[in-house]
């Protein structure tokens, strides 16, 4: 219908597979409002939407409303295999405005599969811009894939679910877009192998992606993931597999069901996210009692072999070929514990290895090794033959040529030899370098560097050599492993004398002081290299164990045969101060477990290059502040063990004029001795004794035990209740200073809290949860027929992975009553719960 100012209208369409209805009125002089719906609507049909890419259909019921300035629509949407901007979303139910050139999907809803979630998203037409929100309390791995199936492919097949929150903003390219992601899943499936959990947190920035965190666990084993992805879609990932068991492997037991072992692997993964294709790999061999031969070919043409190597007289001839072309050799650090290190090196290594003999003995070989290329490199610090080297061998006679590393700023390392055999050296070597290149040779070290010049000959065999020459070492540093101060600027001039190298005027900065010393190392093979180096130490100030700061002179030794070295000696303490309390865990118990795969002298669970064993004299007054004491101590101690988790021996006596803190009031100390005798943790035996005036009464507390674990025994004169002495610490006060009700409850609350502090020291609360899984606590709750708070014991204990059972009991009641409940955690803000209570005879 048609008037002067306006219509109405009313009709049915059809598009292709979609159809509708619409109905509404325009006037020309205020505007248009329209309604519409459809059971169908399929986006196939619609040509254009804003330049947005839609894909899937959707049944719609909503209204537009404006002028021909400016438009509003308002629609409820519900869609199916629904498809945005190449993110697959599968069904949805959202409430669709648009405004200003703003559309916005307001309460939006999804499921795909097992995956349900919810979240908003706000469109920025103008400027391709979007902004939005994603959570779900199931996401399953497998549909996240199907997600961004489109934008990347994932190379893993990955089962599982868990919670997962997004937050994002940016342009519509993902690979532009900014956002943070976390998500945790218990119990899945990668390639087929069950794992336990999965954590992971992301962040991108500007399509930036970094790993904040992602680790999954299986028993044992634990997989790690560092590193990103670039805006421009290429990879830099470090992924490390420590201690897998191939016989808990069900991806391995399909390939061969009799495989056994530990696997550990550290690997660099770079490129493209879209050619992801790992280089092929195989290797061929074949195992009799007399040879083993075949031939291999890894990475990709990276390392190629062809080998015979006799086991046997009978298995001769000996050949072997192999050719490597630009490998990453310090690839293999992972492999001696030194993954950190692996990280910092890039290597190259481009080789052809031809070498053959007869009669099956190593030392009759004869061929030709080319180093075409030899490449070293750390940060700025690069070595590099500038010419080809060759290794030519004529039935077991050397000859070396043209075997130089060149760097920058004139730095080298030359390698001559002429004639000569594994068993009877002649081999020169000039060195001019740093030691930070060379760091890869002792992985046992936290840090090395410094300048070092050499120039030495080797004689005698391979397995025991004679080196006569000398070296010096000049603005060194050394750092080990755990131990919190560095061996700095140091310097020392070294001879070698046969099996024998003599270390001279030794000196440097340790620890804010200075350091001077001399000693030797004797040659005599793997296994047997003994040290013996004296140092004199002055002006130290060390943080060993942390959290104790001492200041004095040493004398120590540094001597052993093989790993573990062992420092020992004399620490004369001229003043300290201890602010560790005493007792606490230390963070640094914890132990990195090593790879079956390690040489023999680092396949120990619990490496530790150097042991410490030092004797500790503190004979003037040393300072303790900590949140049991303030004053000053005397005493003799030993530090024992590996430097970043030793442990203490020995005696300490307070002295005169020192105070015991409890309940935050200074006590004077009549006497106190703390007595460190436990071989596996610092946790002395305490005997203090204090006293206080407090109001007016004389106080006496009484600390006896293990710090960890002491007993406290507390006196008065006069004499005063168990219950009045807590209230007087606590408060102040003795109950009969505080009359009625308001005092008894108040008494009550701190005897109580008191409580709950005795079983934490006691240890009851540490033995329960560590030998029957229940974790004790003091609590209360609200009685509401009696208008009071009643503070109960609460035994809890995990009987599922999302089912806690719980047991409440007054600590203090005329009644026999408990409670029971069952806790279930549908997520991470909601549960359930079962109470069952019952009281006297009444349930």
């Amino acid at each position: 219908s048609l008037t002067d100012h306006d219509f109405h209208f009313k009709t049915q369409l059809r598009v292709g597979a979609s159809k509708g209805q619409a109905s509404g009125e325009v006037d020309f002089k205020e505007g248009f409002h329209i309604d519409y719906k459809t059971p169908q609507l399929a986006f196939k049909d619609i040509e254009n939407l804003a330049n947005l890419k839609f894909e899937g259909s959707a049944s719609a019921e909503g209204s537009t409303e404006g002028d021909s300035d400016s438009a509003t629509f308002n629609v409820k949407l519900n869609g199916k295999s629904f498809v945005f901007e190449n993110y697959t979303l599968g069904d949805i139910t959202t409430d669709l405005e648009y405004e200003t050139g703003h559309l916005k999907f307001e309460d939006l809803k999804m499921n795909l599969n097992r995956t349900s979630g919810s979240g908003t998203l706000d469109l920025d037409l103008n400027h391709d811009q979007l902004a939005g929100t994603f959570s779900s309390d199931l996401l399953e791995l497998s549909d996240l894939s199907k997600i961004f199936s489109r934008v990347w492919q994932f190379p893993l097949e990955v089962q599982g679910a868990g919670p997962a929150h997004m937050k994002f903003d940016g342009p519509l390219d993902f690979w532009k877009m900014n956002y943070q992601a976390q998500m945790d899943v218990k119990s899945g499936r990668l390639q087929g192998d069950l794992f336990e959990n999965l954590s992971m947190k992301a962040q991108a920035t500007d399509g930036n992606l970094t790993l904040q965190q992602a680790e999954m666990h299986k028993g044992p084993a634990v997989l790690k993931a560092t590193g990103g992805i670039s805006r421009n879609k290429e990879m830099d990932l470090t992924v490390e597999l420590a201690g897998f068991r191939l016989e808990e492997s069900e991806f391995v037991g399909r390939i061969r069901n009799n495989l056994s072992g530990e696997l550990n692997v550290s690997s660099q993964i770079k490129g493209s996210v879209e050619h992801q294709d790992l280089p092929g790999s195989f290797f061929n061999f074949h195992l009799t009692r007399d040879v083993i031969e075949g031939e291999t070919n890894l990475l990709g043409n990276r390392i190629q072999g062809d080998i015979r190597w006799p086991l046997t007289a009978e298995g001769r001839p000996l050949r072997l070929r192999v050719k490597t072309n630009e490998w990453p050799f310090t690839s293999l650090l992972s492999l001696v514990g030194a993954s950190s290190l692996q990280n910092e090196y890039e290597s190259n290594l481009t080789v052809d290895i031809d070498l053959q003999s007869e009669s099956g003995r190593t030392d009759d070989m004869s061929g030709k090794v080319l180093v075409k290329k030899l490449a070293l490199k750390r940060g700025a610090l690069s070595l590099q033959n500038p010419v080809p080297s060759q290794i030519l061998l004529d039935h077991g006679r050397i000859t070396l040529k043209d075997f130089a590393l060149q760097g920058p700023a004139q730095t080298s390392i030359v390698i001559r030899g002429q004639d000569f055999r594994l068993d009877k050296l002649n081999v020169n070597v000039a060195a001019n370098t740093n030691l930070r290149l060379l760091h890869m040779l002792a992985p046992f070290l936290e840090d090395l560097g410094g300048d070092l010049n050499m120039e030495a000959s080797l004689e005698g065999s391979l397995g025991k050599p004679l080196i006569l020459g000398n070296a010096s070492i000049k603005n060194a540093y050394v750092r080990i492993k755990g131990f919190p101060h560095n061996f700095e600027k140091a310097q020392a001039e070294i001879v070698f004398s046969h099996s024998r190298i003599l270390i001279q005027d030794l000196q440097g900065q340790l620890a804010n002081g200075s350091f001077q010393g001399e000693g030797s190392i004797q040659l005599n093979g793997s296994g047997d290299i003994p040290v013996n180096i004296q140092l004199r130490a002055d002006g130290l100030n060390l943080n060993v164990p942390d959290k104790v700061h001492t200041s004095g002179n040493a004398n120590l030794a540094f001597t052993g045969k093989w790993f573990p070295y062992l420092l020992s000696g004399t620490y004369n303490v001229n003043s300290a101060l201890i602010e560790m309390e005493l007792g606490e865990d230390e963070a640094t118990a914890t132990r990195q477990r090593l790879s079956n795969y390690l040489p023999k002298v680092l396949q120990q669970d619990q490496f530790e290059p150097v042991i410490l064993d030092i004797q500790v004299v503190m004979d003037q007054n040393i300072v303790v502040k900590n949140s049991l004491m303030d004053g000053a101590v005397m005493g003799h101690l030993q530090i024992k063990g590996p430097p970043q988790n030793p442990i203490l021996l020995g005696v300490i006596n307070t002295l005169p004029g020192s105070k015991v803190i409890f309940k935050d009031k200074p006590f004077d100390l009549l006497s106190g001795i703390l007595k460190f005798n436990n071989p596996d943790e610092i946790n002395p035996d305490l005997y203090i004794s204090a006293q206080a005036r407090l109001d007016q009464y004389d106080v006496n507390v009484l600390i006896q035990g293990p710090a960890k674990n002491y007993t406290l025994r507390m006196s008065s004169v006069p004499p005063l209740s168990d219950q009045d002495l807590i209230s007087l610490l606590a408060l102040g006060v003795t109950s009969q200073q505080q009359p009625g009700t308001q005092a008894r409850n108040q008494t009550e609350q701190v005897g109580y809290e008191a409580l709950g502090l005795g079983i934490t020291k006691t240890g009851l609360k540490k033995g329960l949860e560590k030998n029957v899984g229940i974790n004790l606590q003091v609590t209360s709750t609200y009685d509401s027929a009696r208008n009071i708070s009643v503070p109960k014991l609460s035994f809890t204990k995990k009987v599922g992975d999302r089912v806690n059972a719980v047991v409440l009991k007054p600590i203090a009641s005329d009644q026999n009553s408990y409670e029971f409940r069952l806790v279930y955690s549908i997520n991470s803000n909601v549960s359930a719960i079962g109470s069952y209570e019952a009281r006297d005879a009444q349930e």
